[in-house]
């Protein structure tokens, strides 16, 4: 049994040391009676006082024995106990960290923190007290079983008249409790995993409005875990003094029949004494027992489960003897490359390319057609179906995934803050990062500006997942956690500064146009190193962006709304507006819209639907929003963060947003359409920058190609 085998390295202590002093202590318990007792029949026997000083010296010495083995017992069994909980825990999160990506996108995270937590803690009091207890309360029974047949056969016979009655009682009460602690189990992970999977998407959960269909989900669960802790707690009500009422009633036939048996001078008051205490001490561990087995199923339940996590294969297996290349180039190659996540639903079909080093490569295409997963399998975060992936002429399949992901810088879309400072979480607990690597590589990325003008400066504490940093510093601090990974970009940015690497950055209102552009940009200036940063963000993280110099441009949009507002902030941080492109507002809904086939769409023909725009935090006012017109107008209205969520909105729903009439459908997809809408207003599209500055020539190409696209 895996219980046991966890057990084995401390087998000296679990079995030898707790046997000995569970037995030593069982002995002290059945001889304190005996001890009284005797005295008792000696002091009536002749009156000597000496045997009542006697008694109580040995009475002392006995429970002092007692108190050092009780001392004895706890520490050994708490210090082995934790032990080996400590190393459960490992094995178990060292497990789950070794799961492909797959097992997370199906299992809740709070089930696998219930998982390390609850489950783990259910052992521990398993193997801190619950074995040897029950061991003991075996051997106590059976002692003074023994012990007492062997004072008086028929007292004893009296004395076990009741047993059937409260054995049968102790059966099923384990039975009724047994299912009750798994249902308590179920209950209380179920609660677990929609606590974490609920807080952590609260946005989304206020942004949809289902605030109280989500509390009603919430009560429901409670109430049921809730019910199955009052089952519980009502089969104890019910138990505990039933068992209680049985050693009394025992005690009262015993106390009839030997007090008859004392006059008769059959047996002795000591005799009778010993009997009274022996039956209230027997009828205990009983009771205890059916609580210790209920215990022990609860504990054996939570193992179920915590080896149920531990025999999950790795979804991304290693090979065993994987190649070990002196140096990976970086030439990527996919042949006839098939991939689904579930099934048959594949998102890549028969994908062939060849990217070789030093080429840099967009991939642009609708949202869902595969952007994110060509990344993930370049990582080997999944195994394709079909097809062969290579890296140097080497199937993926046969490098470590240790070597292959430590040689892939990768940004992703949502970047995680750690718990700790910002120092932490740019090297990620590595320390053979110095601190020196950690600012060179965050003002590399532009990221020192704001990071400095924090209290602690790089030592300044990180809480809720970053939630007090913009999503640009965030990115900013995701750039140099990817740069300090790399041991060869380390030698080449943060060794003699004799190469200097092309920078750019620009931030934006979500428009397509911007991201062609900064395609363009990079097709133009292919070097064998650039750092350049797009930031699709809120409008007043554009101002503030090129304003602190995070970024060298911004683009974004007047209109006799908000351009009061706008260029008075714009004027206030020393920026200057440039108008590039005067547009009419138009309405972007999917091509199956009951309006698609209108020629120009009114205001009041939107009513009805779902009106989409992006959220702009702090900043959340008519005056800085993306969309041209307000969402007061409109009944229903959802805000987004990203541009792809905006449009599988717009699919999904029959939702539409207003904005210019540039689309693109590389980008965009060909489900998305624009269509005029009916009113007499214009949108003036254009950059901001600063005042007097001359512009470097990646935001001058970067200008230029903006004009090309709009």
């Amino acid at each position: 049994m895996r219980l046991i085998a966890y057990m084995k390295p401390y087998a000296h202590w679990v079995y030898f040391c707790p046997f000995c002093l569970v037995l030593g202590l069982t002995a002290f318990d059945l001889y304190r009676p005996m001890l009284v007792g005797d005295a008792i029949d000696t002091f009536g026997a002749n009156g000597d006082y000496d045997v009542i000083i006697a008694t109580a010296i040995k009475y002392a010495v006995v429970l002092a024995l007692s108190f050092a083995f009780n001392i004895a017992q706890t520490w050994i069994l708490q210090k082995t106990g934790q032990n080996i909980i400590l190393q459960m825990r490992k094995d178990l999160y060292r497990h789950i960290q070794s799961l492909g990506s797959r097992y997370f996108d199906i299992t809740p995270v709070g089930k696998l923190v219930t998982r390390v937590t609850n489950d783990v803690e259910a052992l521990n009091e398993m193997y801190s007290g619950i074995l040897v207890q029950l061991f003991r309360n075996i051997v106590k029974i059976v002692g003074l079983a023994g012990v007492m047949l062997v004072l008086d056969v028929r007292l004893a016979a009296i004395s076990f008249v009741l047993m059937p009655l409260v054995i049968g009682l102790t059966v099923l009460c384990q039975k009724i409790a047994r299912n009750i602690y798994r249902l308590y189990r179920t209950r209380l992970t179920d609660i677990n995993t929609f606590l974490s999977e609920h807080l952590s998407g609260m946005k989304i959960i206020q942004i949809f409005g289902r605030q109280e269909r989500k509390f009603e989900e919430f009560h429901d669960k409670n109430t049921k875990l809730y019910k199955a802790f009052y089952r519980e707690m009502l089969m104890y009500a019910v138990f505990r003094p039933l068992i209680y009422i049985l050693s009394i009633l025992s005690l009262m036939i015993v106390l009839w029949f030997g007090s008859r048996n004392v006059f008769d001078e059959i047996i002795s008051v000591g005799t009778l004494y010993i009997f009274s205490n022996y039956i209230r001490s027997f009828f205990d561990p009983i009771q205890e027992l059916a609580e210790q087995f209920s215990t022990l199923q609860s504990s054996i339940a939570s193992a179920e489960k915590i080896f149920t996590v531990m025999d999950e294969d790795e979804f991304i297996p290693e090979i065993e003897n994987p190649k070990h290349p002196d140096k990976i180039t970086g030439k990527i190659e996919f042949d006839h490359v098939w991939f689904a996540y579930d099934g048959e639903n594949y998102v890549l079909k028969d994908v062939s390319f060849v990217i070789n080093p030093g080429e840099k490569v967009a991939f642009v295409g609708a949202t869902g057609a595969g952007k994110s997963s060509i990344l993930n399998l370049i990582g080997r975060y999944y195994d394709i179906q079909k097809g062969h992936i290579y890296i140097d002429g080497i199937d993926i399949r046969q490098l470590s995934k240790k070597q292959l992901r430590s040689a892939i810088g990768q940004m992703q879309q949502d970047v995680f803050i750690f718990e700790g400072d910002v120092a932490y979480n740019i090297r990620l607990n590595d320390d053979n990062i110095t601190d020196a690597q950690v600012k060179a590589a965050a003002e590399y990325v532009n990221a020192s500006h704001f990071i400095e003008k924090l209290p602690q400066g790089y030592h300044e504490p990180v809480t809720e997942r970053g939630a007090t940093f913009s999503a640009g510093e965030r990115q900013l601090l995701s750039f140099a956690r990817m740069l300090l990974e790399q041991a060869d970009n380390m030698k080449e940015h943060f060794g003699n500064g004799e190469r200097r690497t092309p920078k750019f950055s620009v931030s934006c209102q979500h428009y397509s146009f911007a991201v062609n552009a900064f395609v363009d940009l990079i097709k133009e200036y292919d070097a064998d190193q650039y750092s350049f940063i797009i930031r699709e963000t809120q409008t007043g993280e554009i101002i503030e962006d090129v304003a602190s110099g995070k970024s060298e441009i911004g683009v974004l949009y007047l209109s006799e709304h908000n351009e009061d507002v706008i260029l008075k902030l714009i004027k206030n941080n020393q920026l200057k507006f440039e108008e590039m492109f005067v547009a009419e507002p138009h309405v972007f809904i999917c091509k199956d819209h009951p309006l698609a086939e209108k020629e120009m769409i009114s205001m009041e023909d939107l009513r009805p639907y779902p009106y989409l725009v992006y959220e702009q935090g702090n900043n959340n006012s008519f005056y800085f929003s993306e969309e041209f017109i307000s969402m007061l107008d409109f009944p229903k209205s959802i805000q987004v963060r990203d541009r792809a969520t905006l449009f599988n909105l717009v699919i999904g729903l029959n939702g539409f947003t207003v904005s210019s009439g540039v689309i693109d459908q590389k980008l965009n997809g060909s489900s998305i359409i624009a269509k005029p809408l009916d009113v007499d207003k214009t949108m003036r599209i254009g950059i901001i920058k600063k005042k007097n500055i001359i512009f470097s020539r990646y935001a001058s190409y970067y200008v230029e190609a903006l004009r090309r696209h709009l």
